[in-house]
């Protein structure tokens, strides 16, 4: 999450970055409210059309693939009843804008819907997709991923890409969102880059996330932090709830406040430093912990036998091996809480999606392992992921069956590992088995289903065989390949994997490919020493496990 190293007394739906601090203006509602409505050649798609993309010539292709396939979730259906929501219209905004955040939005803020808000069709007798009984907007912003260095191989495949990565962000959320309201028993709908039935740029300004960048330019807006490069996203609805003002026109914030960290938001320093960093490398100094030749618990490769995916955990729960509430618990484990219930759709079709056809000639500049190593790690990160590393897949991590029962026979040879920060705030919050914790996962898994699936479409478009291997469908076993990756060592917790930085609070996601690779080394951080003298669990374990 954006606010893991914002100041912990910092509200989650300030963000991080203190809008807060700026000045507003009243009087712009007038203004925007004014302004003739945006015509458009066409009336905006009302609902996309999934299809099956051969493979995609250029990250981009991959990337807005992606984005289409998740608008088909950016209407549905209205829960018949309507949740017990609060009746405090400020305290509705802090949870919206509060889930926002919770999704890494850069910005988030709440307008009214004026009624010239909404798009016009040049063409006579077709009326666009409005939903003029839509009151009210929830309005995101998201930043274009930072610069690629010249030098890094990455370079090439995002520089025409960045816009695209941000709307993907934008539309994941907007999509989860409006999934959210209306299972809360409220109308809504998303609007994206990709189908949009109201004038977005406007909704930002009114919701004082955005100014005006050019007065003479209707689609120019800026952020007083993160400038003109971003993309926005929408979620219309009836939900009653409090707004925020509009950005007066010449708000901005001390220099020295920012820098500094006003009121626990993130610090200029902070951004900086960030900035500074290679690509390539994740905004945890993993390349300062001690690399070791083999793993610190011992691993005895040739007495590993291949299980079944059918052997899993959560698949013997489907069947009912551990009991009926078993059975039932998991199939609305995730689901049963209404944040929770926006994300499943978007995880459901990314599934549908992870495999597709390679290339069948192969494009020329990926077969240097160490220039592809550098690279695929800028990609992960830009893309959201918060560490990654590359390691061999050995066969025993390979299932031996798929859940039908088909036998699986070993197919790649390297994999990208990569961890999504499940966030210290929000964790903190969890038991472990509340619905904390299962929105927190959904969010994790969602994040890297599209983040390894839009990685295996561009490969694949370049002639190398890839795969995301997601929560959804995976054909390995994701532990083992965490520490030969050297992203953790194995706990005492038995079934995880504990990074230096991250702790167990991460979701993994793994792309399995014949790309090139340089393997990364396992890493010794000091925990098998440290977890054979502390034995806290082994004491407070209720069940002295």
């Amino acid at each position: 999450m954006l606010l893991r190293d914002a100041g912990h007394k910092r509200p989650t739906h300030l963000g991080a970055y203190p809008l807060e601090a700026l000045a507003t203006d009243a009087s712009i509602i007038a203004i925007e409210s004014a302004r003739a409505p945006q015509v458009v050649e066409a009336p905006p798609a009302s609902d996309s059309t999934r299809q099956t993309m051969a493979a995609p010539a250029t990250l981009r292709d991959a990337v807005n693939h992606h984005i289409a396939l998740l608008q088909a979730s950016a209407t549905g259906d209205i829960a018949p009843d309507q949740a017990p929501v609060p009746t405090d219209l400020a305290r509705r905004s802090v949870e919206l804008k509060g889930a926002a955040y919770y999704l890494d939005a850069d910005h988030a803020g709440i307008c009214e819907l004026p009624e010239p808000i909404w798009l016009r069709s040049t063409k006579p007798n077709v009326a666009p997709d409005q939903v003029p009984q839509h009151t009210h907007a929830l309005v995101i912003l998201c930043a274009h991923p930072r610069a690629v260095e010249p030098d890094n191989a990455a370079f090439g495949w995002v520089n025409n890409a960045q816009d695209s990565i941000a709307q993907l962000k934008c539309a994941e959320i907007a999509i989860a969102l409006a999934g959210h309201v209306r299972a809360l028993g409220f109308n809504a709908r998303a609007h994206t880059v990709l189908d949009k039935g109201l004038d977005m740029q406007r909704a930002a300004v009114l919701a004082g996330i955005a100014q005006r960048a050019d007065v003479t330019q209707p689609d120019a807006i800026s952020s007083p932090f993160l400038g003109t490069k971003v993309e926005l996203g929408v979620v219309s609805f009836d939900y009653p709830v409090a707004v925020d003002l509009p950005l007066a026109a010449n708000a901005k914030i001390s220099a020295l406040r920012y820098w500094l960290g006003v009121g626990g938001a993130m610090s200029g320093r902070e951004r900086n430093r960030r900035a500074r960093r290679p690509s390539h490398l994740s905004r945890y100094p993993m390349e300062q912990v001690t690399r070791v030749a083999q793993p610190t618990t011992a691993i005895f490769e040739d007495e590993i036998p291949r299980v079944p995916l059918r052997a899993n955990f959560f698949s013997r729960a489907r069947h009912g091996d551990l009991g009926k509430k078993a059975q039932r618990e998991v199939a609305r484990f995730a689901s049963k809480h209404p944040l929770t219930h926006g994300m499943m759709p978007l995880i459901n079709i990314l599934k549908d999606e992870q495999d597709g056809p390679v290339a069948a000639i192969a494009q020329a500049g990926f077969t240097d392992a160490a220039a592809n190593t550098k690279a695929i790690k800028t990609l992960a990160h830009l893309l959201g992921a918060d560490l990654a590393g590359i390691c061999r897949v050995p066969d025993y991590a390979w299932y031996s069956h798929l859940a039908d029962g088909e036998p699986l026979e070993p197919y790649h040879k390297n994999a990208v590992v990569m961890l999504i920060d499940q966030g210290y705030d929000t964790m903190e919050g969890a038991s472990g088995d509340d619905w904390i914790s299962g929105c927190q996962s959904m969010r994790g898994y969602l994040r890297g289903a599209e983040m390894a699936g839009i990685m295996a479409e561009f490969l694949r478009g370049q002639g190398v065989s890839a795969r995301p291997q997601t929560n959804s469908d995976s054909h390995v076993l994701q532990i083992p390949l965490v520490l030969l990756a050297g992203l953790g060592e194995l706990s005492r917790i038995g079934e995880l994997v504990l990074n230096p930085f991250v702790g167990p609070r991460f979701k993994s996601v793994v792309l399995t490919t014949d790309l090139p690779l340089v393997p990364d080394q396992p890493i010794d951080f000091g925990l098998q020493y440290f977890c054979g003298n502390c034995l806290k669990c082994a004491r407070e374990c209720p069940v002295s496990a």
